[in-house]
């Protein structure tokens, strides 16, 4: 396609978009085939050429700017339930958003997140006399990482930056190197690192390489507790 022998039409061919309508994103085929080839990064990939210059449906900018739609949502969650949520009107709603009737929209909590979490904190720092972790939600990470999930509180003058990174259904974990970008945070003066993975805080590892024993003698009780503990690294 890319040469421009078979396919004549590049990244404009509807042939190729029409066959990839069929592909449904699950990343089955990179975990499946011998070398990996990932269809659902090519399809994003297509799409992207594909629609430069034109209109997407109407389901993408629905979805695409789902973010952004949930925010103005959270000002008033019931006009909006109101409509997603009510016979006929939810019909409506989803004709406009390109949303099969078959599916039914979410309905919108009274109380988002970051109200939630403030109303506790107030809450507490009344109780407690002092305020003891502030909700940062400005925090961007760079690329497309969707196995990979990403928490920031603050205390005081402190951050801490939770990182998870999961295996997808039927696929084994896949190591991930992402940039994290935070906004609106003064220079760090130190940072350290603690790990969960394969070679860090993983007695599971410790206890097959001692034999996978039903019973533990003490020596070995206290060699999986050493290998469960956080071990902070400063870089």
């Amino acid at each position: 396609m890319l040469q421009g022998e078979v396919i004549k039409d590049g990244w404009k061919s509807e042939e190729v978009k029409g066959a990839l309508d069929l592909c449904l994103a699950c990343k089955g085929c990179k975990g499946e085939c011998p070398v990996s080839v990932d269809m659902a990064t090519y399809k994003a990939e297509f799409l992207s050429h594909y629609y430069e210059g034109r209109l997407r449906p109407r389901h993408a900018y629905a979805f695409g700017y789902i973010d952004r739609f949930a925010r103005l949502a959270s000002i008033a969650p019931g006009v909006v339930n109101f409509f997603t949520q009510t016979a006929g009107l939810a019909t409506i709603a989803k004709s406009v958003a390109a949303m099969p009737q078959q599916r039914k929209i979410p309905a919108f909590t009274s109380r988002s997140f970051s109200s939630w979490f403030h109303r506790r904190q107030r809450q507490s720092a009344e109780a407690n006399g002092k305020q003891q972790v502030v909700l940062w939600t400005q925090l961007l990470v760079d690329g497309l990482h969707e196995t990979v999930n990403v928490w920031v509180i603050r205390n005081n003058d402190k951050l801490t930056v939770m990182m998870t990174n999961q295996a997808l259904p039927g696929h084994s974990i896949e190591t991930e190197r992402i940039s994290m970008r935070l906004l609106n945070a003064s220079e760090p003066h130190a940072a350290w690192i603690e790990r969960v993975d394969e070679d860090h805080a993983n007695p599971r590892k410790v206890w097959r390489e001692i034999g996978a024993p039903d019973y533990l003698s003490d020596d070995e009780a206290e060699r999986l507790m050493a290998s469960s503990e956080l071990i902070r690294k400063q870089q």
